[in-house]
């Protein structure tokens, strides 16, 4: 339906490669790890050259003896004292980065469909902006066939809803058919999917919406829910019940299975294998419970955290400042002493003046 080339989102990608800090075996490979494979492989180029010169294999062809010294295979050797290899592994270091860091936010518990749309739009000006034509051609006819896959009126929706972004990041809106004019067909169909009615003023509230001056669609009333659209969504329903709806299921969508996952190893942890004839609703239950008990655990933790960081604030701010009046009373003692300094310098030239006068007139009297 739309190709990518509509979405001009600027260079915005949040990095946060180093969100885990644990121990990792250089070059180790689990799920969704590539990027710390080849980083672990590239900190350790010198080490492992080192290491492959130390047991370099012979050039002979014969089988090894016991006897012999270890050494490591050829095809391993060559690998290793390749700089063409280390060259592309750290070409493919850099390749990765925009990945991760994207990955790094849909992976959270609050993903949300709009942040899909972000990361299509940053890989598609990243690769447009790529030198090698070739790949990068390439890999944008792949990032296209990917695109159409998704809902695409569904992740445009969640965009244009969102009250700090709405329509502003779109290039072309009329000839690319993103607006909300085009958009507003699409947001009654969804309507009617999921109620099940035919709306009644849902063009009019997302009107509304689109100003963006009336009353709760101003700035100043979206800022006070601290960038919870899902919350400012569901508290603006009451008002404006059917654009209200579908923006509330919208960004209700969780856009993958962390959450799910997490109960799932946590219903592990209660129904094992010597403990194995609990019913399915009280394991249910009994996740959903450890569940609330952590969540208010690590909210707590949090507040605690946030008071801390502000308590060592106001403390570094108080030290500042006590340091700057220390500064400004030593500067204004600097100058008291350099006042008296020249009071004193101007005094003794004062009596060095009378008495060269002296001395002058002593000697004019031995001359007379």
């Amino acid at each position: 339906m739309w190709n990518l080339h509509f979405l001009n989102f600027g260079q915005w990608c949040p990095f946060d490669l180093c969100k885990y800090i644990q121990p990792a075996v250089a070059g180790d490979t689990r799920w969704n790890s590539y990027f710390n494979c080849c980083k672990s492989l590239n900190a350790t180029k010198n080490a492992l050259q080192s290491l492959a010169t130390k047991f370099e294999p012979s050039a002979s062809t014969t089988r090894r003896k016991p006897t012999d010294l270890l050494t490591i295979p050829r095809e391993i050797y060559n690998i290793i004292m390749n700089g063409r290899f280390w060259e592309l592994l750290t070409k493919l270091e850099q390749l990765l980065i925009p990945y991760c860091a994207i990955l790094n936010i849909l992976q959270t518990d609050k993903a949300r469909l709009f942040e899909v749309l972000h990361g299509f739009a940053y890989l598609y000006q990243f690769w447009q902006k790529y030198p090698d034509n070739n790949m990068a051609n390439g890999i944008l006819i792949r990032l296209q066939k990917k695109w159409e896959l998704w809902e695409q009126p569904l992740l445009i929706l969640s965009w244009l809803l969102h009250p700090a972004y709405k329509s502003n990041y779109f290039t072309l809106p009329i000839s690319s058919q993103i607006s909300y004019l085009h958009m507003g067909k699409w947001l009654v169909y969804y309507y009617k999917a999921w109620t099940g009615n035919d709306p009644v003023s849902i063009l009019k509230e997302f009107d509304d919406f689109s100003q963006g001056t009336k009353y709760p669609f101003d700035d100043a009333f979206v800022a006070q829910f601290e960038n919870d659209i899902h919350k400012y969504w569901c508290w603006v329903r009451s008002a404006y019940p059917e654009i209200g709806t579908v923006a509330a299921r919208i960004f209700g969508i969780c856009v993958n299975a962390a959450s799910v996952e997490r109960l799932w190893s946590s219903m592990g942890f209660f129904h094992t294998k010597t403990r194995n004839r609990l019913k399915f609703s009280r394991v249910l239950n009994m996740a959903k419970l450890r569940a609330d008990i952590t969540y208010k655990r690590r909210k707590q933790e949090s507040l605690l955290l946030k008071s801390t960081m502000a308590n060592i604030e106001s403390e570094q701010h108080l030290n500042l400042d006590n340091l700057d009046e220390q500064n400004n009373e030593t500067d204004s003692g600097d100058n008291r002493n350099d006042e008296l300094n020249h009071i004193e310098a101007e005094e003794s030239d004062e009596d060095t003046d009378d008495k060269d006068v002296d001395i002058e007139g002593q000697f004019q009297n031995q001359i007379n």
